[in-house]
C-alpha cells in the first residue's frame, strides 16, 4: 500500500493537462535553441582514450581534438576533459596548458578493480 502524499489532495483537469501535452508535443526546438543546447552538451563531454596501446602521439592527438573539435569551425566550444590512464596524465596537461579543459585520470586498477586494496591506494594517490 502506497502512502498518501499531499499531491494526490490536488484536483487536478485533465482535459487542460491532455490538452497543453497535445500542444507541447506539436512545438519544435528553433534552430538557434538547438545549436546553443549542442554546443553546451558539447562543453560537457569527456574526450576519453583507455586503449592499451594508448602512446603519447595518441594523447596529443585527442588533446588537439578536444580544443577544437571541428578546425573548420572555431566557434564550437572545446569540451570539459580528456580521460586517460595514469602514465598519461603528463602528456596531457601538458598539451592542455593554458585552456580550461581539465585532465581526468581512471585509477584503484581500472577497469576491473581486482588489484589488491594497497596498490590501489597507491594507484590513486
Amino acid at each position: 500500500m502506497r502512502p498518501e502524499t499531499n499531491f494526490e489532495k490536488v484536483p487536478i483537469d485533465r482535459v487542460a493537462v491532455e490538452e497543453r501535452v497535445g500542444r507541447l508535443n506539436k512545438r519544435s526546438i528553433k534552430k538557434e535553441s538547438k545549436i546553443q543546447a549542442l554546443k553546451l552538451a558539447l562543453s560537457m563531454v569527456d574526450l576519453t582514450t583507455l586503449e592499451g596501446k594508448d602512446s603519447e602521439g595518441k594523447v596529443r592527438q585527442l588533446c588537439q581534438k578536444a580544443k577544437s573539435p571541428h578546425p573548420s569551425m572555431p566557434d564550437i566550444p572545446s569540451v570539459a576533459a580528456v580521460c586517460v590512464y595514469p602514465n598519461m596524465v603528463r602528456i596531457a596537461k601538458e598539451s592542455l596548458r593554458g585552456t580550461n579543459i581539465n585532465v581526468a585520470s581512471v585509477a584503484s586498477a581500472f577497469p576491473s578493480g581486482m588489484a589488491p586494496l594497497p596498490i590501489r591506494i597507491e594507484d590513486t594517490k
